[in-house]
């Protein structure tokens, strides 16, 4: 991408809006059992969870793993490491977002995970 915040855009624009929507569909009640509100809701907790940094953390532990277990003797020094962990981390992460067969596949593994749960959305009292 030319603008390197292309990402953070996208959920500035079209995903972080749906929040506002969500939170006024559980107080009012009236279309929580919509389609339209149910996808929001699925969109919502796929993409909040694809944008997580703890999903960037996980495939840093994968790759240091993988790299402690290749039996390289002849290892750089931790720093280096750690940097080259980071660099691979983040590539993978963004192909979650630039690949669009990466991303669709997913996307199906999330919702069809969550389609099989019945969900209680809890609102606190008054």
């Amino acid at each position: 991408f030319e603008d390197n915040l292309t990402i953070e855009k996208f959920f500035g624009k079209v995903i972080e809006p749906t929040y506002n929507k969500l939170i006024k569909a559980i107080n009012t009640r009236e279309s929580l059992n919509t389609w339209e509100i149910k996808i929001l809701f699925l969109q919502w907790i796929v993409y909040n969870k694809l944008r997580s940094p703890i999903f960037r953390n996980d495939l840093e532990v994968q790759i240091k793993l993988l790299y402690q277990n290749s039996g390289d003797l002849s290892a750089p020094d931790s720093i280096i490491v750690d940097k080259i962990v980071k660099r691979y981390a983040k590539q993978l992460h963004l192909n979650y977002f630039l690949n669009l067969n990466k991303l669709a596949d997913y996307v199906n593994l999330m919702v069809a995970g969550l389609m099989v749960k019945e969900w209680k959305i809890l609102i606190a009292p008054d």
